[in-house]
């Protein structure tokens, strides 16, 4: 296990080719687990909207980043699933970068 960075709120811990993000729950959560979202990497973003379409999943909301882009459908018990594609996997953007804890 590496320590990918930490955040004010955050910390990303990389185990082999899986990134691990955990977040301090939000003020308000809903979901009585306090898991926010749940993060899954895919090999290619192109065609990806339309695919979840076809299979009748609509996309809650999408996000484009330096390093990434995302699109998140709404999971079980209210919890997003985030669709992410990183075209440098190993490559996470954080407030402090490789900082330990």
């Amino acid at each position: 296990m590496e320590v990918m960075g930490v955040g004010e709120e955050h910390t990303f811990l990389l185990f082999g080719d899986v990134v691990l993000g955990l977040r301090d729950a939000q003020p308000g959560a809903t979901s009585s687990s306090q898991v926010h979202h749940l993060a899954l990497r895919v090999s290619q973003f192109d065609g990806l909207r339309e695919q979840l379409l076809l299979r009748g999943l609509t996309p809650v909301r999408e996000r484009e980043r330096e390093d990434s882009r995302s699109l998140y459908v709404e999971g079980p018990e209210g919890i997003e699933v985030e669709l992410i594609h990183r075209p440098e996997p190993h490559h996470h953007e954080c407030d402090s970068p490789r900082a330990g804890r």
